[in-house]
């Protein structure tokens, strides 16, 4: 009752446009493979709630005040409720950046080791399956797509990095 209280008064007072509530389009689970029944109540409707708790997660996780708990615990609702990996290890990077004390550290340290293991296992399962049928399975492809971005991310922060050491020699040398 009084999550439903909370979904209705956030229904009524939500300004954001690409909050779930406020959107008519449908809304897909991929851990469970569904997708939302717009037409039911809201307490029949659990991918409907679990896209409105991601988008609660994802607004404080944008927010300039935000800590390596809340990115830790979004990375935990992605992971476990939502079945999304590859965002859940981009905030649980994001949440190795933030200034944390040493359990934090380790937390966060044992979750991205625990979601990688997972892809692996997944990753092995599914060559195993492609051994077996010939074909290309979605488990290869995630583990293949997250490897590949992470790479891709740390060379495009090493060169706005440069980009922006580059700049700073610059103006400094006009000033002088």
């Amino acid at each position: 009752m009084i999550l439903l209280g909370l979904v209705h008064n956030h229904q009524s007072e939500c300004l954001n446009s690409e909050c779930p509530l406020n959107s008519t389009d449908e809304l897909y689970l991929p851990l469970t493979d569904s997708s939302s029944d717009r037409r039911s109540i809201l307490s029949k409707d659990p991918i409907l709630l679990y896209h409105l708790i991601n988008s609660i997660y994802a607004e404080y996780a944008k927010s300039s005040n935000s800590t390596a708990v809340l990115h830790t615990t979004y990375a935990y609702f992605l992971f476990y409720q939502i079945g999304n990996n590859h965002t859940a290890l981009l905030e649980l990077n994001v949440a190795e950046k933030c200034d944390t004390n040493f359990q934090q550290k380790f937390t966060v340290y044992r979750s991205k080791r625990f979601i990688e293991q997972h892809l692996v296992i997944k990753y092995a399962a599914s060559k195993e399956a492609q051994n077996n049928n010939g074909g290309r399975n979605f488990a290869e492809l995630d583990v293949f797509i997250v490897i590949t971005f992470e790479s891709l991310y740390a060379k495009l922060q090493k060169e706005i990095e440069k980009s922006a050491n580059d700049h700073i020699e610059f103006w400094s040398h006009l000033d002088s």
